[in-house]
């Protein structure tokens, strides 16, 4: 099993600006260590669409002022930076993900049938949850439902 996680907007607040911008979001931290040590550190990977280098450094400083790999276990190795949604798409097939969790719906549905386990991660409005989508509210809705998942395959 491995797991891929966006970055903006699913563990750091939206690159966009405000007095927030590049902070935690609340519980990211607690819940992608927990999710390291259920799917083993070479197991999670981080995508992120970045346009340009200037955010790539930027989203990169983010996480370690935040301490972010000390504190989760995420490997620096297993973080991917890609230009366009098609080719973040095309890495998460190449890494060979069974479960992904993303804050862009058109990302999630564009997976659906290629990935098993599909995480909407603080969808927007009143959404109903895409046949095969998990719609996910906080990092601990997350981690509650892998944990039973894995528990109930035999595999916790």
């Amino acid at each position: 099993m491995r797991l891929g996680i966006d970055i903006g907007g699913t563990i750091l607040r939206s690159l966009g600006g405000g007095p927030a911008k590049g902070s935690l979001i609340e519980g990211a931290a607690e819940g992608v260590r927990r999710l390291v040590e259920m799917f083993h550190p070479n197991n999670v990977f981080l995508l992120s669409k970045a346009k340009n280098e200037k955010t790539v450094l930027r989203t990169l400083q983010d996480l370690l002022e935040n301490n972010f790999f000390s504190a989760t276990g995420v490997l620096p190795t297993k973080v991917f930076f890609l230009k366009t949604a098609k080719e973040k798409i095309e890495e998460i097939h190449r890494l060979g993900l069974s479960h992904m969790i993303d804050n862009a719906p058109a990302l999630i549905i564009t997976l659906r049938g290629k990935i098993e386990n599909l995480f909407l991660f603080r969808p927007k409005g009143r959404q109903v949850a895409p046949r095969g989508v998990h719609l996910i509210a906080d990092w601990s809705q997350i981690v509650d439902i892998l944990e039973r998942d894995l528990r109930d395959r035999g595999q916790a």
